[in-house]
């Protein structure tokens, strides 16, 4: 029976000799597919840009078109030669179609000693960056400049920061302005969208964005707008300490009052664009002109009582009060409206 089984010239060490190498070659094939895999994993990771900027100069900054003159430089370095993400580095955020000017600053890549690619650009222009005025006078602007690689997605490109990201002229000035130390940050930006392209991959594409925080010098900019918004306040406080019986002159300081307050408002908000809230320069000069009302309206209460002459000593009491506890209910408010904005 047991040769039937195995055959007369085939000994149990011959096939369990075979048995070893059939495992033998399963394993070195195992080898080699395992070792293979993580070779096409590298093989489609994306390809490292490194990026760097340097501004040169920031001026012109105008609020009431969202808008920013700067003068920059960026570089890239890169180590695959079969790319060139210089011919298709985009400008995001420019101020119309021909706001940026892009120039290269050499005609082909250049070879660096490390084996890597350089090219540099000089970028020069007007740059949108929309603004946000809810803490006005004493906002802090982000001014942005954001670039793409229009023709590789993330999954072909990936921008990296360069050992020192960005840097800044340290002579740089914005009058009104205090420049603090700029940012680069590197992310991927989603578009919700394939443009109509049947073959498009990721819609994912590596967004670079420098962020420069300016902020307002604050001292000046209060003295100038609250200071005179202070005097009409106490120009009008003195309706509470003129008799009642001098109703026209009583009238007549809180009207001039609301109509040099509408002026003021007007000339400072004039250099600021159209938003869809309300300020914090807003609110102060809507409780200012809440309180000139009141005073307004109890003028004229004031006038009716006063016909008892017997009485204007008693009035005058009650006008002082009624003064100083207004004055002190306008100054709380006004107070909580700025840290209610500023917290």
């Amino acid at each position: 029976m047991r040769d039937r089984l195995i055959g007369p010239n085939r000994h149990p060490s011959t096939l369990l000799r075979a048995f070893v190498m059939i495992l033998g070659v399963l394993a070195v094939l195992a080898g080699v597919s395992l070792a293979a895999t993580p070779q096409a994993a590298a093989q489609e990771e994306p390809e490292k840009v490194f990026v760097g900027v340097f501004v040169n100069d920031i001026y012109d900054l105008a609020l009431t078109s969202n808008s920013f003159n700067a003068d920059i430089y960026v570089w890239l370095r890169w180590r695959n030669p079969d790319i060139d993400p210089s011919a298709s580095f985009e400008v995001m955020n420019p101020f119309g179609f021909d706001g940026v000017v892009v120039e290269r600053l050499h005609a082909e890549p250049e070879d660096m000693p490390d084996g890597s690619k350089y090219m540099a650009f000089r970028i020069r222009g007007l740059w949108i960056s929309k603004m946000n005025l809810r803490k006005y006078p004493f906002d802090v602007q982000n001014l942005l400049l954001q670039f793409e690689d229009g023709a590789n997605d993330a999954s072909k490109i990936q921008f990296v920061p360069d050992k020192t990201p960005v840097a800044i002229d340290a002579s740089i000035s914005l009058p009104g302005f205090v420049i603090e130390p700029p940012t680069l940050a590197v992310r991927n930006y989603e578009y919700p969208t394939d443009f109509g392209d049947l073959a498009a991959g990721s819609p994912d594409y590596s967004r670079v964005t420098v962020t420069i925080p300016v902020e307002r010098e604050v001292l000046p900019l209060a003295i100038k707008i609250m200071l005179p918004v202070t005097i009409i306040i106490l120009l009008t406080a003195l309706i509470y300490v003129i008799p009642a019986r001098l109703e026209e002159a009583r009238t007549g300081i809180a009207v001039t009052a609301m109509l040099t307050l509408m002026a003021l408002q007007w000339t400072v908000t004039s250099n600021l664009p159209e938003v869809g809230y309300l300020m914090m320069i807003d609110v102060v000069y809507i409780l200012s002109m809440v309180y000139i009302l009141i005073a307004m309206v109890y003028t004229v209460i004031g006038s009716r009582r006063s016909v008892h002459e017997q009485a204007e000593e008693s009035l005058l009491r009650v006008d002082r009060q009624v003064g100083v506890a207004s004055l002190a209910v306008y100054a709380v408010l006004v107070v909580l409206t700025v840290l209610l904005y500023l917290r």
